[in-house]
């Protein structure tokens, strides 16, 4: 997979994230997709956009608000199972940075001070709501 593709893979991810988070819509995830699918170069995953987007159609029309959502969030867990499977790890670098953000997190919070107490709250309530992907955790073997 080239570097295009991947950042806008990651691109989606991010959209997708912001959608589990209740930061962006069914319609708005939708509209993000649509304008991305077709620039990336692998057909096999084109495809599977697609559908996922005729997924999230259904979650909009055929479901009541929560049920549509509850929907939509199984579909996005078996979309990404999919593109793990497909794409040898691709999603397993996002889990990672994840991971390593909140363990930098808390070492940098780590200690007594009264002000590091306060911003571990802050840090409690804080959202990722946008991450750009570089294209610097992926293994360029696939390529």
């Amino acid at each position: 997979m080239n570097e295009h593709s991947k950042r806008l893979i990651g691109n989606i991810l991010n959209s997708i994230r912001s959608y589990e988070l209740k930061k962006i819509t069914e319609r708005e995830l939708m509209q993000d997709i649509e304008g991305t699918c077709g620039a990336i170069d692998e057909h096999d995953i084109q495809d599977e956009l697609y559908r996922f987007i005729a997924k999230i159609e259904d979650s909009r029309y055929l479901y009541g608000v929560e049920e549509g959502r509850s929907f939509l969030l199984k579909e996005i867990r078996e979309l990404k199972n999919s593109m793990l499977d497909d794409q040898s790890g691709l999603l397993m670098g996002f889990d990672e940075v994840e991971h390593l953000e909140k363990q930098v997190m808390e070492k940098i919070l780590a200690g007594g001070d009264e002000v590091l107490e306060i911003l571990r709250e802050q840090y409690k309530g804080a959202v990722v709501t946008e991450r750009w992907v570089t294209g610097i955790l992926y293994n360029d073997s696939n390529s």
